[in-house]
């Protein structure tokens, strides 16, 4: 099974349901988290989340990051000066927290 920042899929998670878009599972704690299929630099650190983050971490990630995107959105549609400092902003903060997840 290929997903994006996944080397190993553990076996410990259950697949519930495979989209073209994302593969729905349920973790041996019994977190129903949803791994994204795309492969670019936000899909990959939410994916290495997904597999073993305690939920709260998880939760609170994804919802930092998701966030994070909304802002960029918002900034190149409505503050396009703003856009390029948001976008090394929110780089910054997922490759330190990969960093932070390699140990």
């Amino acid at each position: 099974m290929n997903i994006p920042g996944i080397p190993e899929f553990p076996r410990s998670i259950e697949i519930a349901r495979t989209d073209h878009r994302f593969i729905e599972a349920v973790r041996a704690d019994g977190l129903r988290v949803f791994f994204d299929l795309r492969d670019d630099k936000v899909s990959r650190f939410l994916n290495q989340l997904r597999i073993s983050a305690p939920p709260l971490v998880l939760l609170r990630g994804v919802g930092i990051v998701r966030g994070a995107q909304i802002s960029q959105n918002y900034a190149e549609r409505y503050c396009p000066e703003l856009a390029e400092d948001i976008r090394v902003g929110n780089d910054r903060f997922i490759e330190m927290h990969t960093t932070l997840l390699k140990g």
